[in-house]
């Protein structure tokens, strides 16, 4: 039997029962915001006071802006491929 293998924010994989893809039935149709991939974890970036938690692969996360700074990063539309992340 596998279990989820899909990597909850701040708390680590699922842990259920899972397909031959190691993920369970709440995280197998998940898609990755940035590129449309299969995601495999939630974004764990934090602001002030929540995490982001939008699905994501394993080749992209979460975008800072240019200041640093956030703000409402919940809204989405921060995230790209690790390639194009500028640090």
């Amino acid at each position: 039997m596998n279990i989820c293998l899909f990597n909850r924010a701040w708390i680590g994989p699922c842990g259920r029962d899972a397909n031959e893809d190691f993920l369970c039935s709440s995280h197998a149709h998940l898609r990755c915001v940035s590129c449309g991939a299969k995601a495999t974890r939630e974004c764990a970036h934090s602001g002030t006071q929540f995490v982001c938690g939008y699905p994501l692969c394993d080749e992209c996360e979460h975008q800072m802006s240019e200041k640093g700074k956030e703000g409402l990063f919940l809204l989405g539309g921060r995230h790209k491929k690790k390639s194009e992340v500028v640090k």
